[in-house]
């Protein structure tokens, strides 16, 4: 019997969802753990260094903002590798272009990560 797919019927069988996705992807790509641990580490410091929560809140938006745009370039990537498995120009191209609009948003995140750790360092290290 084939399996057929339908709508969420409510906020927990989507919430599900959701959750078996970010497993699934968590477990499958080694990028995302990799930006997970360094999403962590970076606010674990932020608390450490006692930083502002605004600050924080914008370590955790860019940090979150990555972290997305890794789930929507891996979907992408599994999508257009089950329809086209076969080299195609197009296909190379979108998967570079969600390739880089990771890439971006990891260095937009990393010069925020150091106009709010460089600072806070700096203060520790001349008291």
């Amino acid at each position: 019997m084939q399996k057929t797919w339908h709508r969420s019927r409510s906020f927990l069988e989507a919430f599900k969802f959701a959750q078996s996705g970010i497993s699934q992807v968590y477990a499958q790509e080694s990028n995302v753990r990799r930006q997970l641990w360094l999403f962590v580490i970076g606010i674990g410091l932020a608390l450490v260094l006692r930083i502002s929560v605004l600050e924080i809140a914008m370590l955790v938006l860019a940090g979150g903002v990555i972290i997305s745009l890794e789930f929507f370039n891996t979907a992408l990537e599994k999508i257009e590798d089950l329809v086209w498995p076969e080299y195609r120009e197009a296909v190379r191209f979108s998967k570079d272009a969600a390739a880089g609009a990771v890439l971006i948003a990891s260095l937009a995140t990393a010069i925020v990560a150091a106009l709010i750790f460089i600072p806070a360092i700096a203060r520790l290290l001349v008291y």
